[in-house]
């Protein structure tokens, strides 16, 4: 039985854009759909070389799965954060784009959450 690595695809494009800092334009041009990424990102796999599931791992290290089955909303990893949702990681972004950003429990979330709609009403 093969289990799946918690990583999107979008997630995958955020860190090779944002993180990495590679520009993906070359490799939309190429396909016929740009919009897929699935195929930006075979594309870009088959251009350098680089295997995507190596590519999973850089994004969401091994040893940080447990915080992804424990239901914790965003992981801080080397220089990136990943934001979580349903198990998987859903986009990424830079670590020093948003420094003032907390990673919070679940618990956490809802009461921040359940405020924020308090002050809305």
């Amino acid at each position: 039985m093969t289990s799946r690595y918690p990583v999107t695809q979008h997630a995958l494009l955020r860190y090779l854009t944002r993180v990495m800092e590679i520009d993906l334009a070359p490799y939309r041009a190429r396909i016929e759909d740009p919009g897929d990424p699935t195929l930006v990102l075979e594309a870009f796999a088959e251009e350098t070389g680089v295997c995507l599931a190596w590519l999973r791992k850089r994004v969401l290290p091994p040893e940080l799965l447990p915080a992804v089955r424990t239901g914790a909303t965003r992981v801080r990893v080397d220089g990136h954060v990943c934001v979580l949702c349903s198990g998987q990681v859903v986009t990424v972004y830079r670590h020093d784009r948003y420094r003032r950003s907390r990673i919070q429990s679940r618990s956490e979330m809802k009461r921040t959450l359940g405020r924020r709609a308090r002050r809305v009403r």
